[in-house]
C-alpha cells in the first residue's frame, strides 16, 4: 500500500508538472512614445474611426469597444456618427513575421541536453485622435494627441494584447513622452 501511494504520488506530480506548466505568466514589455499637441475640450464628442461595421472582425469590434471606453473615461461623449463628432480616434496595430531562438543546455536531472526554442514577434500599436473641426479634408489633418507602442514576444494575438496595449498608451493621454518602458506580467 505505501509504495502504491509513492507511485501514485509521482504520477500526480509529474502530470502537475507536465500540465500545470501549459499556463504560464508571460511578461509582457516594450515601450511607449506620446505626443500631445493641443488639449481638446472634455466633453467633446468622439467617434472611433474603422472599417464599416458590417464587416469588422470580432478584434477590431474589441478594440474599437476598449478605445471608446477609454475615451469616455476620460470624460468624452460618444458621438452618433462621423459627422456630429468633434473628435476621431484613429488606430492601427500590426504583428510582424516572429524569429525563433534555439538554445541548448545540459540537463543535469534527466541527463543529456535540453532544448528549448523561443518565438518572438514584433507587434506596434498606434493611436491619434484627430481634431475633424479644424481639418480640412485630405492634406491637413490637425492631430491632437498621439501615441505609439512598441513590443515583441511569443503572443501574436492581438484579441489577447490589445486590452494591455490600449490601456498602456492611455496612461499617457494628453502627454508628450519618448520611449517610456514598461512591463507587467499578463
Amino acid at each position: 500500500m505505501p509504495n502504491e501511494r509513492r507511485v501514485l504520488s509521482s504520477i500526480a506530480l509529474a502530470a502537475m508538472l507536465t500540465f500545470g506548466g501549459c499556463v504560464t505568466p508571460e511578461l509582457l514589455s516594450g515601450r511607449v512614445s506620446t505626443a500631445a499637441y493641443t488639449a481638446p475640450a472634455t466633453g467633446s464628442s468622439f467617434v472611433v474611426v474603422g472599417a464599416d461595421a458590417a464587416s469588422l472582425s470580432l478584434v477590431e469590434k474589441e478594440v474599437q469597444r476598449l478605445l471608446t471606453g477609454q475615451m469616455i473615461a476620460l470624460g468624452f461623449k460618444r458621438a452618433e456618427n462621423r459627422e456630429s463628432a468633434d473628435l476621431a480616434v484613429l488606430y492601427s496595430y500590426e504583428i510582424g513575421a516572429g524569429t525563433t531562438k534555439v538554445s541548448s543546455s545540459p540537463d543535469f536531472v534527466f541527463g543529456g541536453h535540453r532544448v528549448e526554442s523561443r518565438t518572438s514577434y514584433p507587434r506596434v500599436f498606434q493611436i491619434a485622435v484627430v481634431d475633424l473641426k479644424a481639418s480640412r479634408p485630405a492634406n491637413d489633418v490637425k492631430v491632437v494627441w498621439q501615441g505609439e507602442l512598441y513590443s515583441s514576444g511569443p503572443i501574436q494575438d492581438m484579441g489577447t494584447l490589445a486590452r494591455h496595449f490600449i490601456e498602456e498608451i492611455f496612461k499617457h493621454f494628453g502627454k508628450s513622452e519618448t520611449n517610456r518602458h514598461f512591463a507587467k506580467v499578463i
